[in-house]
């Protein structure tokens, strides 16, 4: 158990910098009034993409990978790939300039 619980410690932590770009990207994207982007990455990403991953490692790779704790560690995976997408897709919007013709109502 600890060292399913260090492991994920160790995929969790460098998840931490794509999650914060992620939250800035939003935040200025939904500032800025393009609201509908940010809604629609967000239910890919948490609603398709993370729970997908999630059952992807947790279930067929874990046995096929037992030294890296899968069954523990997979969630934090799928949570790093997902905030790296995300935050990848923000960042891209924001760096187009779209976002500066979004009419606000």
């Amino acid at each position: 158990m600890i060292a399913a619980a260090s492991a994920g410690f160790l995929v969790v932590i460098p998840a931490l910098l794509p999650q914060n770009g992620r939250v800035v990207y939003a935040g200025c994207l939904r500032g800025a009034g393009d609201v509908r982007y940010v809604a629609l990455i967000a239910l890919v990403g948490v609603g398709v993409l993370r729970p997908l991953l999630t059952w992807l490692f947790c279930f067929p790779l874990s046995p096929l990978l037992p030294a890296l704790f899968l069954t523990a560690t997979g969630p934090w995976w799928a949570f790093l790939l997902d905030a790296l997408v995300r935050s990848a897709m923000l960042s891209r919007r924001v760096r187009g300039g779209k976002w500066t013709s979004v009419q606000l109502h």
